[in-house]
């Protein structure tokens, strides 16, 4: 068994990009459809912040406790060359290396609306209390959340 722990570095866009495509139902740069404009969310963006944060920490924590090796990346590497992820399953399912270029139609889902935002979310906590908008739940660990966030459908917070 391989493990890859595969997280981004710009943790307050990711938490934006959620936001938006939660809201708008955008979940990949790859999908098209209407051009909804989502309302901005400051509750929310803190919301998805936290979660991320902890989720990260949750992997991070679980690989290391549980002494499994584990490939780590970071997704804004690999947007420019997924050659090292490639490399990394290839090893792990002893394979050869496959020759040639390596391309990927996934982008940043970054644009003006997202700076904006970035923006205005900083501003914003200047003023506002971010522990009021601490996440009352959260997602479980199991195998159908596991399979929920592979296919990119939101998490069921429940029962674990």
């Amino acid at each position: 068994m391989g493990l890859v722990l595969l997280e981004r570095r710009d943790r307050l866009r990711q938490a934006i990009s959620y936001c938006r495509a939660k809201a708008s139902g955008h979940w990949k740069s790859t999908m098209g459809g209407a051009d909804m404009v989502p309302q901005y969310d400051f509750a929310g963006i803190c919301q998805a912040y936290f979660l991320i944060e902890q989720s990260y920490a949750f992997w991070e924590a679980y690989l290391r406790l549980a002494d499994l090796h584990y490939d780590h990346f970071f997704y804004e590497d690999l947007l420019d060359d997924p050659r090292p992820y490639v490399a990394s399953v290839a090893r792990q399912l002893s394979v050869e290396m496959p020759d040639g270029e390596f391309e990927t139609n996934l982008r940043l889902q970054r644009d003006d609306l997202t700076e904006d935002w970035a923006e205005r979310f900083r501003n914003d906590v200047k003023s506002e209390d971010l522990l009021a908008h601490l996440p009352r739940k959260v997602a479980p660990r199991n195998i159908n959340n596991l399979a929920r966030f592979l296919l990119k459908k939101q998490m069921r917070i429940g029962q674990a």
